[in-house]
């Protein structure tokens, strides 16, 4: 999935949601969520574990969006069956999970005038997506 950023790119959009519906996947380095024991958060990442394949994706989504310094970023949760047949999923991590031979089908929507830009989220104490555009101006509050 790492040249999912430069597939949009050099087709223009720098904003995309992306629905992943079925693949193969060389590796993958993931993280999952469990209950934050200090406090700071309801919940925070376990692990990254990896795997090697060949893995099936079975499916997933991401988002496509601008880091806190304006840099692509994409944030991707997704499921997948590993070659002893197990089913998994998680957070992916970026640059850590490879497409296999086959590649990956993926669905995307590009919006022109809207997306999503990372910055500190005062709720959960992470840093998350926000909306931009009119997508800002007609969030709840």
């Amino acid at each position: 999935m790492e040249g999912l950023v430069d597939a949009l790119s050099a087709r223009g959009p720098t904003q995309a949601g992306v629905v992943f519906l079925r693949g193969t996947l060389a590796a993958v380095t993931f993280m999952t969520g469990q209950p934050d024991d200090s406090g700071r958060r309801a919940a925070t990442h376990a692990g990254p574990w990896s795997l090697e394949g060949p893995l099936t994706l079975l499916g997933g989504c991401a988002i496509v969006g601008l880091g806190v310094e304006d840099q692509p970023v994409v944030h991707c949760h997704a499921l997948f069956a590993g070659p002893d047949g197990g089913v998994r999923g998680g957070h992916l991590l970026a640059g850590k999970c490879p497409l296999g031979d086959a590649g990956l089908t993926a669905l995307t929507c590009c919006p022109s005038e809207t997306g999503f830009k990372i910055a500190l989220d005062r709720e959960t104490n992470f840093p998350i997506f926000h909306p931009l555009g009119h997508l800002a101006r007609e969030a709840p509050r």
